[in-house]
């Protein structure tokens, strides 16, 4: 990188022009090729959402994973599977001028725009700090986190623009367009917040009215365009989960945070984490709102409210950015697009201070974090330890950063004797933080009764029991495919197989390509198109199932003798979610009602619907004998079991965690019950438990 004029020769810039165009080309050789052929992981799940928008499908169900892969199916993007977990919904509107291209069409264009917003962050940065161009190049080509963000179709370049833009704004006395230029960062990724605190720890309230008219403008978009409910779900239900690293896998040492290790460390698993190093999942509730505290303190001591100095202000900023990546439950390579910024304040001020051995630092630090090849699969036990060096980098990053931003050892003291309130609050919010996580920190009976299952799969859902044990929807590497005990799946299918339905040797399965058909195992019986979600009569008379209008889902019989037509039985108002019959022949669904909350409702024989509880409910199920409803019910943000009497209405809980068990199903006995939870594991990614629940 670029020294003063003594510490770089001229010739030094050249070799780092030559180097970054060697770099160039590799890059435009293999990445930028791949990007623009291929539809990868990230991308559709953001395409798929702007396309709902764009297309006024309803988008109530974007977090449920078989809706959103029904939805992928019907668009062909190609993809095995996706998922918009735990991305917020403001953050596929990004795409919706894109929406109406076709899926790699759309991606070519986001590309083009992502080329835009690098060069014009890069613009920024080296007007803010005076890198020269050679070494601002040499940064952006040196970075694998790029690459992955190129090929996945990530948002971390827009994001690594929106804080430069903020700084770049700030440092200018634009403060309130700084401020809603960090809102709207935070709308995209929710790991920026820790700049509203910084702003508030520099009694900076232009920014914080620039921040909050921002939240407001980014919280009105979103509501406009999903509606309040989906908000409200990802907020009470997505984002806690995702704070404590249970939006994707929180055993994957890949994602390389705090909260990955400590749950690999001391979160027993059965499947995913059987042999962690000590068995004492209380230590995660501790330690890490402590490593939290650790973290921020540090920085609030240090971010001085009376420092105007603008290479102080990069360097707090930098710190920032540095302890949200810090901090971020669930990292990914592309994340470290974002160090571009504080890489580059950093090497100039290393550079001015001529102080060679910090820059050597600075850039081993750099290309250790981007180093795609450490291994993350460690043994078990406290092996895990070593298998986390990229979280080793980025925590030394923050601290050389912060040590870039002390001042002498007397004003360190000051200011800590200062800044006395700060910590205090701080370390009263990481009690009340622990005392929270320890109060709802489920207990190992959550796995009681959990289903070892020997076939692979990332989640296993919709339980049933047939003749020959239980037949379930496994997420496969390859699809979604049913799966049956004693049985091998179809290897020749192509198309996802999303519900089903059983009785007896009798099945249906939902299959989906560019429609959903209910495929039945009786020769004779024709496929019924434009159909989802099967459920079979008891006496084997009946099938209901769904028919989509715009993402709305209106609830219909079909004669299975084909003695009468197919027939719509509920009214266009009720979004139907899921049915089950009853022995005598009534049907309880749940459906999102006007207001858009889930509620359970009867079909009595006559057709009469009434609403049959006042609790946001889905999933129902009632018992062979007619006696017992089981149901789930959402409370506190997570859905968990209660079991109904019928005949008087009396309900009891059957789980009471914070996770989610949903999807009940009987078996014969009419006291068991086989059912799907993610209790352990990543939100929506459920195992399969079976309980007794009547003596």
């Amino acid at each position: 990188m670029q020294t003063s004029n003594r510490m770089q020769p001229r010739h030094i810039e050249w070799m780092e022009w030559a180097l970054s165009a060697c770099l160039l080309l590799w890059f435009g050789c293999t990445a930028i090729p791949h990007a623009w052929k291929v539809l990868d992981t990230d991308f559709p799940n953001y395409y798929i959402t702007a396309h709902l928008v764009r297309d006024h499908i309803s988008t109530a169900r974007i977090y449920e994973w078989v809706w959103f892969q029904r939805q992928q199916d019907y668009l062909q993007t190609g993809q095995t599977f996706s998922a918009m977990q735990p991305l917020t919904p403001f953050s596929s509107l990004f795409i919706w001028p894109f929406a109406t291209l076709a899926p790699l069409t759309a991606k070519h264009c986001w590309l083009i725009l992502n080329a835009g917003l690098l060069l014009a962050s890069a613009w920024m940065l080296r007007r803010n700090t005076g890198l020269r161009w050679s070494s601002m190049a040499l940064l952006i080509t040196a970075s694998y986190p790029l690459e992955r963000n190129l090929l996945t179709g990530q948002f971390y370049i827009l994001l690594l623009f929106l804080i430069t833009l903020g700084l770049w704004m700030h440092l200018r006395g634009h403060r309130v367009s700084a401020g809603a230029a960090i809102a709207v960062a935070i709308g995209l990724k929710i790991f920026p917040l820790l700049y509203v605190l910084y702003f508030l720890r520099k009694r900076d309230w232009r920014a914080m009215a620039g921040v909050m008219t921002g939240f407001f403008a980014v919280a009105v978009v979103s509501i406009v365009a999903f509606g309040w409910q989906l908000n409200r779900l990802y907020l009470l239900q997505l984002l806690p989960r995702e704070m404590r690293g249970d939006s994707t896998d929180p055993y994957n040492l890949g994602s390389a945070s705090f909260s990955v290790l400590f749950h690999r460390l001391f979160v027993f698993e059965p499947t995913l984490n059987p042999h962690p190093a000590i068995h004492a999942a209380w230590l995660l509730s501790v330690l890490l709102p402590v490593i939290q505290l650790l973290v921020v303190v540090p920085l609030i001591v240090l971010a001085d409210p009376r420092t105007k100095d603008s290479r102080q202000t990069q360097l707090e900023w930098s710190a920032v950015l540095l302890a949200s990546l810090t901090l971020s439950p669930m990292p990914a390579s592309y994340h470290f697009v974002l160090l571009f910024l504080p890489v580059a304040v950093l090497a100039k001020t290393f550079i001015d201070e001529d102080a060679q051995w910090a820059l050597a630092t600075l850039v081993i630090l750099f290309l250790a974090i981007g180093f795609p090849r450490w291994p993350t699969n460690s043994g078990p036990g406290w092996l895990a330890l070593l298998h986390v060096p990229r979280l080793y980098a980025t925590a030394a990053l923050y601290a050389l950063t912060l040590w870039q931003l002390r001042p002498t050892q007397q004003r360190v003291r000051s200011l800590a004797a200062r800044n006395v309130p700060w910590i205090a609050a701080l370390t009263g919010l990481t009690a009340i933080s622990i005392a929270v996580a320890l109060h709802s920190q489920p207990g190992d009976s959550v796995y009681a009764g959990r289903i070892t299952l020997p076939n692979e799969g990332l989640s296993f859902a919709q339980p049933l029991a047939t003749d020959q044990g239980i037949a379930f929807i496994a997420m496969q590497h390859t699809g979604y495919r049913v799966i049956e005990e004693g049985t091998q799946p179809d290897s020749g299918r192509t198309a996802d197989e999303l519900t089903h339905a059983a009785l007896g040797a009798h099945r249906w399965i939902e299959q989906v390509s560019a429609t959903s058909q209910i495929i039945s195992n009786d020769p004779g019986s024709p496929a019924i198109d434009n159909a989802k979600q099967p459920i079979v009569s008891p006496d084997g008379h009946w099938l209901a199932y769904q028919r989509e209008d715009h993402g709305r889902a209106t609830l219909w019989l079909k004669a299975l003798d084909s003695s009468q037509p197919d027939t719509p039985i509920t009214p266009a108002d009720l979004d139907v979610l899921e049915a089950t019959f009853a022995p005598d022949g009534t049907i309880i669904f749940s459906a999102f009602d006007h207001t858009g909350i889930a509620r359970l409702f009867e079909r009595s024989l006559d057709g009469h619907i009434a609403q049959l509880l006042n609790d946001e409910a889905r999933y129902p199920a009632v018992s062979p004998d007619g006696k017992w409803l089981i149901y789930s019910q959402l409370r506190h943000g997570s859905w968990n079991l209660r079991l109904r009497d019928r005949a008087t209405g009396r309900t009891l809980p059957v789980t009471n965690d914070p996770c989610n068990a949903i999807q009940a199903a009987w078996e014969p006995d009419s006291r068991t019950i086989l059912f799907a939870s993610d209790c352990g594991r990543a939100v929506g990614l459920t195992a399969l438990y079976r309980r007794q629940i009547i003596p």
